[in-house]
C-alpha cells in the first residue's frame, strides 16, 4: 500500500508574494525518486505543476527572508 503524500494547503497570500511575471532562474536539484513520486502525485491531486508546489513551499518556508 502506497502512503498518501501530506498535503499543505495552497496558502494565496504566499503565493501572490512573487508574481509569476517576474524574472526567474532554473535551479537543478537531485531528488530522490521516492520524493520525486510524492511530488508527482500531489501535483496531480492538486491540478498543477510540481514547479509550482516547489515554488509555493519554498516561499512559505522562506517568507521572512523575502519580504
Amino acid at each position: 500500500m502506497t502512503p498518501k503524500p501530506n498535503r499543505t494547503p495552497v496558502n494565496p497570500a504566499i503565493a501572490a508574494q512573487t508574481p509569476e511575471s517576474e524574472e526567474t532562474v532554473r535551479y537543478t536539484i537531485d531528488l530522490p525518486v521516492s520524493l520525486h513520486q510524492a511530488l508527482a502525485m500531489e501535483a496531480v491531486i492538486r491540478r498543477t505543476s510540481k514547479a509550482a508546489i516547489i515554488r509555493q513551499l519554498l516561499r512559505e518556508s522562506l517568507q521572512s527572508q523575502i519580504a
